[in-house]
Order: structure tokens, then sequence, then C-alpha cells
């Protein structure tokens, strides 16, 4: 058990240092706009996440559908991510509130619309 954890902890670190390409680049001026105009964007790491994305699920997923949006799929619910729209939820993501699984790391990529330009 111990090496099979070991593992998992090699893995996430891993998977937290991979760069993925992203073209676009917003500021927090970008996101507030944004969020101002109707959209669910939160900030983990430089990534901007817009909640309202479709996920893939499926066998192995929480869901059984192809594609579910994850702002209605989240299982903490509407009222813990809107908590977080257009604000930094990287210490909530990380263990700050809860630390998420390698799964929800995963589904980054595919929430992710752009890379945070910090100043």
């Amino acid at each position: 058990y111990k090496g099979v954890r070991r593992q998992m902890e090699l893995l996430e670190k891993r998977l937290g240092e991979l760069e993925l390409p992203t073209t676009v680049e917003y500021t927090w001026e970008d996101v507030a706009k944004y969020v101002q105009q109707g959209q669910k964007l939160i900030v983990i790491g430089d990534n901007v996440i817009d909640l309202e994305k479709s996920v893939p699920t499926g066998s192995g997923y929480t869901h059984s559908n192809e594609k579910i949006v994850w702002y209605e799929a989240h299982p903490g619910g509407k009222k813990m991510l809107d908590i977080y729209v257009g604000k930094d939820a990287t210490e909530a993501f990380q263990g700050g509130i809860y630390k998420h699984s390698l799964g929800a790391e995963s589904l980054i990529p595919h929430l992710r619309v752009a890379k945070l330009k910090r100043k």
C-alpha cells in the first residue's frame, strides 16, 4: 500500500509540473470582465477554468452521461463553486477545504480556457 501511495504522490507531483498548451492568456481584469458578463470562471494555479464547460463522463466517471457541465456535476455543489467564481480557488482545491484527487486534477485541462497572466 505504501509503495502504491508513494507512486500516486509522485504522479500527482509530475502532473502538476506539466505545462499544458494554451495560447490564450487572461489577466485578472479579463477574468473579472468575463465573470461580470455571466461566465463562471475560477482560477486554479495558473489555469483559468470555465465551470460551465463539459467534461468527459461515462464508465469510470461520476456520471453516466456522455458529457456533462461541470458546474452541474461538481460533488460539492453549485454553492461551493459560486464562492470562488472570479477568484483564486487554488488553496481550496489543493487542500484548504478539500484535497482533490488525481481524478479531479485530470479534469482541469478539459475545463481550462486560458492561462492566467500574472503581472
